[in-house]
């Protein structure tokens, strides 16, 4: 089957990623470094704290120059570029769309594909943001990375969400990102962030999906979806545990026999989403869960194993 260009450009930006995370570098991507040597400029415009940032990042397309400018809320308004020396300033989000960004640049130079604005094509604009996504994730955390976590586990199961902050913190990136990398080089496994709320009409405790990431052989519910399962809602509380549930829905199947471990997540819950305020309220708290199906179960005469 003959590929499309968007197939041809998703292919090339996974080859491109690959080429410049040769195995064995250190774990944190030289993003800014990365997009010097393919002659494309980062600079950091800081806008007034009062004030609207246009966007959080975006790709600039001039008649000799490429440049991928980085928004952030200051005190002050200002323009500076950012040097490979000054990476370590910039956040985890911020480095999220550096990456991103330079899949714009990068299709650019290599297919003359421009970026595509949302108000002229729906469908093409989020298309692009997917394949962009998805190369930032293999920039920032290539294949013989997670591949290297995986080989530091004694069991694959749930238990591994307690690494994630480690790993995450490891190559300078989100635990979003990380997890993400995960699911790609191990099976029966999916992580979600969930936010705890109240359905107005029952006070029935609820989650909020605020991420979802999983195997190709397990299917959770996808972002901003509810899950009310009560075993499995009732059981997700406190500060954090792991647990065996012989049996409950998530997103469109039954599952059997799945390992679940969670933990909280510092901040809160907030959606501006208007179907969110007028169905649930949010209480605030946030957790990190990881479904794995497969393996011994947890001992359930011991209950649950608090952490």
């Amino acid at each position: 089957m003959t590929m499309t260009r968007e197939q041809e450009v998703r292919s090339l930006l996974q080859s491109r990623a690959r080429e410049l995370r040769p195995v064995g570098e250190r774990p944190a991507a030289q993003l800014v470094q990365i997009a010097n040597q393919l002659g494309v400029e980062v600079k950091l415009v800081l806008c007034p704290i009062n004030g609207k940032t246009p966007y959080q990042a975006r790709c600039e397309i001039h008649a000799h120059s490429l440049q991928i400018v980085i928004y952030r809320h200051s005190a002050t308004a200002a323009v500076a570029p950012i040097n490979p020396s000054d990476e370590h300033l910039l956040s985890s989000r911020e480095r999220f769309s550096v990456a991103h960004e330079l899949g714009h640049c990068i299709a650019y130079q290599s297919c003359g594909l421009k970026p595509v604005q949302e108000r002229d094509n729906r469908r093409e604009y989020w298309y692009h943001e997917r394949v962009m996504n998805e190369f930032a994730s293999a920039l920032l955390v290539p294949l013989w990375l997670s591949s290297r976590w995986r080989s530091q586990l004694a069991n694959i199961d749930a238990t591994c969400l307690f690494r994630v902050g480690d790993w995450a913190k490891e190559c300078k990136t989100s635990p979003e990102v990380v997890v993400t990398a995960l699911v790609r080089d191990m099976e029966g496994i999916g992580f979600l962030k969930v936010g705890e709320g109240l359905r107005v009409r029952t006070d029935k405790r609820v989650f909020v999906v605020f991420h979802s990431s999983s195997s190709n052989n397990l299917t959770l519910p996808n972002l901003y979806s509810h899950i009310d399962d009560t075993d499995f809602v009732n059981t997700i509380k406190g500060k954090g545990g792991v647990i065996s549930l012989p049996r409950c829905r998530l997103g469109s199947i039954e599952l059997n026999d799945l390992q679940v471990a969670w933990r909280t997540v510092s901040g809160k819950a907030r959606s501006r989403r208007r179907e969110f305020r007028e169905a649930i309220r949010l209480s605030g708290s946030l957790y990190w869960v990881c479904a794995f199906i497969g393996g011994p179960a947890f001992d359930e005469d011991q209950g649950v194993l608090q952490l």
